[in-house]
């Protein structure tokens, strides 16, 4: 594996962006890695015809996600998916965080989560290393967070590993939001792929999509694609949690929950055979299906002058489990104790 850098421009606040290709001599592939939002740029991986494709729905330049807040491949936090009203209580002290969706929610960190910052770049050996100290009371939340993002590409693996610390206790949620199109971003939607998950309960919600701290079993329900589907299949049912969003915006409880990095997902296109199994050490997975793509320009206008049209990437979202610090049902600890580190891993594999 090899790694380049490239330099972009500078942000408005006088921070360098940069732009990181990391090259995969096993499979011929790359990544192009963002230092705005650690965005997952570029990911190209070989077809069964042996041509490359880029599967990542994005951007061109680094200057539109940092305009759009469009989530394209960026990190999501402090806090990943949803708290609701925005509010949490740790030891008796209750915190109030940025609302951001519709008045109800706190969503992936505020209107300047982690998605909309630049990140300090290294390069360690084949890894890349991205940093970000995010200062206390940023968007509500209490403490000195400092982020780290480990990101490396080797025999067709992305391999993201974060970890933080803080000096004060406080919440703290991580995932990705890369939009997949396994045939190819801008290609259409992404109804003929095929879906399996290892995930055989899901989280109802109430009308804001906070969940109701019920996990209810998959079986008989258009929820279930733990035998794998198409991701279009069910997806406009009457169900009102499909109606709502307008398709898939489900959390979904992993099977056999350990801690280590297993296998829960994984996905294909029929039309270019390449295949994307997901691995993480984490407890949920939000599966959004880019319900919101083609709606207004920022969700429209892609890469190399491509058009976004609904369901034209699905995100497979590895985290916590939503509004966790409120919910004690769930037996989630997302609370990161001052002083102390906290990790977690996933891994998209990509193959024929």
């Amino acid at each position: 594996m090899s790694i380049q850098k490239e330099l972009l421009g500078m942000s408005p606040e006088g921070k360098q962006y940069e732009r990181y290709i990391l090259k995969d001599e096993a499979t011929g592939g790359y990544i192009a890695v963002l230092n705005h939002g650690c965005a997952l740029q570029q990911i190209c991986v070989p077809d069964r015809e042996g041509n490359l494709v880029d599967v990542a729905v994005g951007y061109d330049t680094v200057e539109e996600y940092a305009a759009t807040h469009s989530l394209f491949g960026t990190i999501l936090g402090r806090y990943a998916n949803r708290i609701a009203g925005g509010k949490f209580t740790i030891d008796g002290k209750e915190y109030q965080v940025t609302v951001n969706e519709r008045g109800f929610n706190c969503l992936h960190g505020g209107a300047s989560g982690f998605h909309n910052k630049v990140f300090d770049a290294e390069v360690d050996g084949d890894t890349l290393v991205l940093r970000y100290t995010s200062p206390d009371n940023d968007e509500g939340f209490p403490g000195t967070l400092t982020l780290t993002e480990r990101v490396s590409f080797r025999d067709g693996r992305i391999d993201l590993q974060y970890s933080a610390t803080c000096d004060k206790d406080t919440v703290w949620n991580c995932s990705n939001h890369s939009f997949f199109n396994l045939s190819g971003q801008g290609t259409g939607d992404t109804l003929d792929h095929e879906l399996k998950l290892n995930c055989s309960r899901f989280c109802p919600c109430n009308e804001t999509l906070i969940p109701t701290g019920e996990l209810r079993s998959v079986e008989g329900t258009v929820f279930d694609f733990t035998k794998g589907k198409t991701i279009g299949q069910n997806i406009h049912d009457p169900d009102p949690m499909l109606q709502g969003p307008h398709g898939y915006d489900v959390t979904y409880s992993v099977d056999g929950w350990d801690g280590n990095l297993n296998l829960i997902a994984e996905a294909k296109s029929p039309k270019t055979g390449i295949v994307m199994k997901t691995y993480s050490t984490l407890p949920a997975l939000q599966l959004y299906t880019g319900n919101a793509l083609g709606l207004f320009p920022a969700l429209t206008d892609g890469k190399g002058g491509c058009k976004y049209v609904a369901y034209g990437g699905f995100c497979l979202e590895t985290q916590n489990f939503p509004n966790a610090m409120n919910t004690p049902e769930f037996n989630n600890d997302v609370i990161l104790r001052a002083g102390t580190t906290r990790s977690c891993h996933t891994v998209y594999e990509f193959s024929l």
